[in-house]
């Protein structure tokens, strides 16, 4: 039996906008957050900031990113270390591409998303290794205060 077609209706302006609306939610790019603007400051039990050691902030978006990057910055005279706000742009089909290449890469033990820390490490003031990590909250700025004792 050949059909006339007139079982399908037509999909009416509604139906053109919703579909416009969900290829742009999908495949328009938006801005995440993978670390923000942070500050590290590294001081003694008095309160004086240490001068040259070492940090590390180590950030990545599993989704997108193989390996995660690494960003190394050493306290200066005041014992601060800066780090800028660092963002990936992403389409939700571009992650959840990424996600099923991830999980066919590495299995039922993958990570997604965005994930990140910081490392407070040995530096040039010869302090030896005081490792401490920590996931950052997605805010505007950030201030960590690590205290040697």
């Amino acid at each position: 039996m050949i059909s006339d077609g007139s079982y399908l209706k037509p999909l009416g302006i509604a139906g053109v906008a919703a579909i416009l609306l969900t290829l742009l939610w999908t495949l328009v790019p938006r801005e995440i957050v993978l670390v923000p603007k942070t500050r590290v400051r590294i001081q003694d039990g008095t309160g004086r900031g240490i001068p040259g050691v070492a940090v590390f902030e180590h950030f990545g978006h599993y989704s997108v990113d193989e390996n995660l990057r690494t960003d190394t910055r050493f306290t200066d005279e005041l014992g601060e270390a800066k780090f800028e706000r660092k963002v990936v742009s992403l389409s939700r089909l571009g992650a959840f591409f990424g996600a099923v290449r991830t999980f066919f890469r590495t299995g039922f033990h993958s990570s997604f998303g965005v994930h990140s820390w910081m490392i407070v490490g040995t530096g040039k003031a010869g302090l030896g290794s005081f490792p401490s990590s920590v996931t950052w909250p997605s805010r505007d700025e950030v201030l960590y205060v690590y205290v040697v004792e």
